[in-house]
Order: structure tokens, then sequence, then C-alpha cells
């Protein structure tokens, strides 16, 4: 990912649409019988809007703002994180091999923050 991140940015559509299809599969009810306490489904719903947003936002900066894009970013990659380590022990309907390319997706969006943290960083004279 060397170079110009704004070679992979179109990769940052991928979480926007992954959280936004969790956030609407979650508040129509698709998850009502995993056993969710029910105060908990809202903020399910809520929470992976707010990450579809957080990563919208990160699409829009990325070629205006890479430090913060990038800042952003790793943010979001520590709440998919906490997000993947407390999913993988529940009974609930996950998709099959959740655990591998939930993984990967991580890694793709630490890819990216990194990238955009070094699109931004000072270039030496030397």
């Amino acid at each position: 990912m060397k170079g110009n991140p704004m070679k992979w940015k179109w990769l940052l559509v991928l979480p926007i649409l992954s959280f936004a299809n969790s956030a609407r599969s979650v508040w129509q009810g698709e998850f009502d019988a995993v056993g969710f306490p029910a105060p908990m489904v809202p903020m399910h719903a809520v929470a992976n809007g707010l990450e579809a947003l957080g990563w919208l936002g990160v699409l829009v900066l990325a070629s205006r703002a890479p430090a913060h894009a990038g800042a952003i970013a790793l943010f979001l990659c520590g709440a998919f994180a906490f997000d993947l380590v407390t999913t993988w022990p529940l009974e609930m309907p996950v998709p099959p091999g959740f655990a591998i390319w939930g993984s990967i997706a991580l890694a793709l969006g630490l890819a990216a923050s990194v990238a955009l943290l070094r699109a931004s960083a000072p270039r030496s004279t030397r």
C-alpha cells in the first residue's frame, strides 16, 4: 500500500456497506431470537450504524485530511476488533467463516489506517 493511498480508496466502501447492512439487519429484527437483552438490540443497531458513518467519514477525509482519516480508521478498527472478540463466543447467527473473514477485514482496515497515516507523514528531504 505504498504510494498514493487513493489507489485502494474504493476498499473503504466495503466496511461502510457491511456495517450499514448489519445495522439494518438488527433494526429489522433479524437478531431478535439470539437472546440479546431488549435494550441491547437498538444499541447494537446504533453502534453498527455509527461504524458505517465512521467509515464514510474516513472515505470522505481520505483525500483531504489523510492523517485524520487514518486516526479515525484506527479507532474504528479497535471498535471492530472488540466486536469480533466479543461475538465469537456468542450463540448467534454469524455467517460461516466469520472468525476468518472478520479477521481479514480487520487486517485490511488496519492496512488502510497505516497507509493513510503514512501518506500524511512529513517527507524527509535527505
